[in-house]
């Protein structure tokens, strides 16, 4: 599982769902709920997301589509590629030229062969809104 602290800064309802904005160490999360609950601005929360919701492009081919909500740059870390899967470990950008590396995001892509991203090759990961799950932080 990911799991990146945020803090809850914009709120919109429209009927029966929500589009949460928080901000976190990547920029602005977009999550989508259908129940707000007792969220409000500034709570401390928790985006957690599976690591088979993220999805990953090279960096070449998503010029010119930075405007997706919830994408964001990084850098290939490491990768395991075991039977049907491949894992990768990714570096965002924002975490790369920190002194606070402790934010990594974790992909698990399906793929017969290795991914042909390797391990330093830049990419854009991405996560939809619909698939973050938002708690607070205890």
């Amino acid at each position: 599982m990911n799991k990146i602290p945020a803090r809850i800064s914009h709120i919109v309802t429209h009927n029966e769902c929500t589009m949460i904005q928080a901000e976190c160490a990547l920029g602005l999360l977009q999550i989508l709920v259908v129940e707000a609950g007792d969220f409000v601005i500034n709570d401390e929360v928790i985006a957690t997301f599976k690591e088979n919701e993220v999805f990953i492009s090279p960096l070449s081919n998503t010029k010119g589509h930075l405007s997706i909500i919830n994408a964001f740059e990084g850098i290939i870390d490491t990768y395991q590629h075991s039977g049907l899967f491949t894992r990768l470990r990714i570096l965002p950008k924002s975490a790369i030229n920190s002194t606070q590396q402790s934010l990594v995001i974790y992909a698990l892509l399906p793929s017969l062969t290795p991914y042909p991203l390797k391990p330093k090759e830049q990419c854009m990961w991405y996560v939809p809104c619909t698939h973050i799950l938002l708690e607070r932080k205890s």
